[in-house]
């Protein structure tokens, strides 16, 4: 039923596809890295900023580094830590909606609310580290405006 309605769908198929190749291609870094003779790690300051070439698909960073190997590298760490981020908030969202469904009453209120703390102090650190960017555009739209005429 879910392949139905996703080839249903032209772009989402497309999407899917492009995110499972992305995948697939993350995960075999090491043997694409070495199919090609790349070193992700490498410096080779002989070879900063080089244009594409057979020896360098993507061509080369301030380092001499080969940016194909260092984007399949990244991939791999972003792969893991979404993987790990979810894995460990379903793990928490199940050690604490357990106890809170099967017992319920106080002890599901309690669990709620301190969830409810926790996700709160999330957007309020999120709030704080984006607040630099916000609060300068907030001052300097305060700052432009016009002073409005005061009735006499």
């Amino acid at each position: 039923m879910p392949l139905a309605r996703l080839r249903s769908h032209p772009v989402a198929l497309a999407a899917a596809l492009t995110l499972l190749a992305l995948a697939g291609l993350a995960l075999a870094a090491p043997l694409i890295e070495s199919a090609l003779g790349l070193d992700a790690g490498a410096v080779s300051l002989f070879e900063r900023f080089a244009a594409p070439s057979p020896a360098h698909p993507l061509g080369t960073d301030e380092l001499g580094r080969d940016v194909l190997a260092r984007l399949l590298e990244g991939g791999r760490v972003s792969l893991f830590v979404g993987v790990t981020a979810a894995l460990t908030a379903a793990l928490l969202g199940t050690a604490v909606g357990l106890p809170a469904g099967y017992f319920g009453g106080r002890l599901d209120a309690l669990l709620m609310r301190l969830t409810d703390g926790v996700i709160a102090l999330l957007f309020r650190s999120a709030d704080r580290a984006g607040g630099g960017v916000a609060g300068e555009a907030r001052a300097r739209r305060h700052r432009c405006r016009r002073p409005r005429p005061r009735p006499h």
